[in-house]
This record gives C-alpha cells, sequence and structure tokens, in this order.
C-alpha cells in the first residue's frame, strides 16, 4: 500500500500504515545490509491496526476511517474516550 498510497491518493508513504515483513540487518564485508526475511513483522488488520496506529504515530488518533470489518478495532480505539476532546470514528461499507 505504502508505494502506491502517494500516485494515487496523494499521502506520502510516510503516513500509511501498514502491514510490514520482517528484516534483518548486518554488516556484511564492511557493507551494510538489510535482508528481507520469510516472515510477517506486522499485520494490519483486526487487533493489529490499533497496534500500527501507536507504532506509527505514537498515540490515539482523533479520526479514522474504515471500509471493512478489520477496521471495527481500530475504530473502537481512536473512538474510546480518553479525556481528550472530541472523537470520529466512521466505517463505509
Amino acid at each position: 500500500m505504502r508505494p502506491w498510497a502517494e500516485p494515487v491518493y496523494g499521502v506520502p508513504p510516510s503516513q500509511v500504515v501498514g502491514s510490514q515483513i520482517a528484516v534483518t540487518y548486518e554488516v556484511v564485508d564492511g557493507v551494510p545490509n538489510f535482508e528481507r526475511q520469510p516472515e510477517v513483522f506486522f499485520v494490519d488488520d483486526g487487533p493489529g491496526k490499533p497496534v500500527g496506529i501507536l507504532r506509527h504515530i505514537g498515540r490515539q488518533p482523533v479520526i479514522a476511517f474504515g471500509n471493512f470489518d478489520g477496521d471495527f478495532e481500530m475504530l473502537q480505539y481512536a473512538t474510546a474516550s480518553d479525556g481528550g476532546g472530541p472523537r470520529l470514528g466512521l466505517i463505509v461499507h
């Protein structure tokens, strides 16, 4: 999702939260090397969505929008009252 979010939606990749694969880092012959691993580091669906949001922005969102049942937990997290003012969650099926 991150590679095409900007050309399609005008949203920079740095503002996109999505599933991630595991990556390792090591220096090989003096050269830094990142290697993709055959496992998923993070799944951005269901209960993983609020975790991804917290990791990415570091706080509860004020507004969240979703379009399928896997967004329920994100909307639940976004609209939970923390005493910090109004919240908005919207799902369109």
